[in-house]
């Protein structure tokens, strides 16, 4: 059964606020995307000058101090700031890839409905022919 003129333009002015929503979600997480990347690469050269910092730390103290008990201290102080510091790395990371994800699923999703809107508005065109 072929649905009327009026029904399938509603059905295409749905499916063009569908994509026009898909399209806002997609340039929002796109946004987020790239705001979590900024903030990962924030972090990374943060990471990296603390870390930097921590070494150049604990060579001045290895410099000034031979006492073997309190070199292990710092060592084993630096060694818990640094994995402190690699996990928050890791969450960023982890974090950027989900945000990835999202991104591709939601383009994935807007080229489905533009395919079906395309395929739909040839299926219009060929009934108006039909009907002339």
């Amino acid at each position: 059964m072929l649905l009327g003129p009026p029904v399938q333009k509603d059905q295409l002015n749905l499916q063009s606020v569908d994509i026009t929503s898909l399209r806002d979600s997609l340039q929002v997480e796109q946004q987020r995307y790239r705001q979590l990347w900024e903030d990962r690469e924030t972090v990374v050269t943060r990471l990296h000058s603390q870390i930097r910092q921590l070494q150049q730390s604990r060579d001045d103290y290895y410099t000034k101090n031979q006492e073997l008990q309190e070199t292990q201290m710092l060592q084993l102080s630096h060694m818990k700031e640094v994995d402190t510091l690699r996990q928050s790395l890791l969450a960023q990371g982890q974090k950027l890839e989900a945000a990835h994800q999202r991104v591709a699923e939601l383009e994935n999703h807007l080229s489905k409905k533009e395919h079906l809107i395309a395929e739909q508005k040839k299926f219009l065109e060929d009934v108006k022919c039909q009907a002339k």
